[in-house]
This record gives structure tokens, C-alpha cells and sequence, in this order.
């Protein structure tokens, strides 16, 4: 079945132009020690919706960080030596975060590692009043159909360093394009021209 390209890529901007009319919500990000089932946090970003920031922070697992996580973002397990644990930021995060919609590029991955982290060190649940992934939002604005899976391809994170503030600045940045999107002509012709 084709998508209805034009109409959903209408959607994602009237989501993003949604999100920048409102005040409640905050764009998050992780850096984390790898893939593994008990993946945790080694830093953690949070923007409030003007894209300035709540929250940028460090953190010692108690997990190592997989050699492949580390050629991703630099952080070593040395360099987290003197870094608080998560308990030591929760407080902090769980306060930015506080009935807040909490968009996340990728939020499946970041909220999975939250939470195991959360039960690792028994930890209260945040506060959050919702969750939204841009990376799917994005994925059907960009408009890149994959017939095998009847989905929208998702893209990478164009911008972000692989730093957790870096790409919460590239998220936000990349809403803030969607929004000002106006030229339904020339987004076909690129579909077009890419296919």
C-alpha cells in the first residue's frame, strides 16, 4: 500500500509547529554504556522548548562501557571516575522532567535504558506526562517509504556529535525545520529525485 505522502508528511509538521507553540515539553538525550540488556546512562541531556539547557551531566554506571559504545561517543570508563552515579541526578532529572511531554530521537531505545537503570538502582519512577520519538515523526516527514516493512524509513540524526547535548540541540533543531516547512513542490521533487 503507498502512503499518502503529502498528508503525512502534513502531520509531522503540524507536529512540530504544535510542539513549538507550547511550552509543555523538553527534548532529552543519552549517551550510554552500549546495547546490552543492562545498558545505562553515562550522560544525560534536557532542553526546555525555547532549546535552552536544564540539564547536561555525566554519570558513573556501575556497568562497564562496551569498546563499541565508547568509538561512538568518547566516554571511557576512566573519564566517568569522578562523575555522580545516577541516583545523584535523578532528583534533578525527574525535576526537568516533571509533567513535562518528553520528546527523544529514538525514544524507544533511551526510554528502555531509563528504565532498566531505574530498577537497577531502585529508583522512583519520572514524572514525565508523555514520551514522543522525533525520529519517527522525522521518518514520515522525510517521506523515505520502505515497502518490505509498510513504514517510513527512519533517518539518522544529522548535526548531533554523539554528545548527549549536542544531539538535544540537533533534535530541536531538526523540530524547529520541520515546523518551517512551506513547500509541498519541492519535497515531492526530492522524494522523486531520491527513488
Amino acid at each position: 500500500m503507498e502512503p499518502d505522502y503529502e498528508r503525512d508528511r502534513g502531520r509531522a509538521v503540524e507536529w512540530a509547529r504544535n510542539l513549538l507553540a507550547a511550552t509543555d515539553w523538553v527534548v532529552l538525550d543519552l549517551e550510554t554504556t552500549g546495547l546490552a540488556d543492562d545498558a545505562q546512562p553515562v550522560e544525560i541531556a534536557v532542553l526546555n522548548h525555547r532549546g535552552e539547557t536544564l540539564l547536561d551531566t555525566r554519570v558513573c554506571p556501575s556497568v562497564p562501557i562496551e569498546k563499541d559504545a565508547t568509538r561512538v561517543h568518547g566516554i571511557t570508563n576512566v573519564s566517568l571516575n569522578d562523575a555522580p552515579m545516577l541516583h545523584d541526578v535523578w532528583e534533578q532529572l525527574a525535576n526537568v522532567m516533571q509533567g513535562k511531554r518528553v520528546i527523544i530521537y529514538n525514544a524507544a531505545y533511551d526510554k528502555s535504558v531509563l528504565e532498566q537503570a531505574r530498577q537497577i538502582f531502585n529508583l522512583p519512577e519520572l514524572p514525565a506526562s508523555g514520551y514522543d520519538c522525533a525520529m519517527v515523526w522525522y521518518a514520515q516527514y522525510y517521506g523515505q517509504w520502505n515497502d518490505f516493512f509498510q513504514s517510513y524509513t527512519w533517518q539518522h540524526l544529522s548535526g548531533g556529535k554523539h554528545t548527549a547535548l549536542s544531539d538535544c540541540l540537533a533534535t530541536y533543531t531538526l523540530i524547529q525545520e520541520m515546523a518551517q516547512y512551506n513547500n509541498g513542490e519541492r519535497w515531492l521533487a526530492e522524494i522523486e529525485q531520491a527513488t
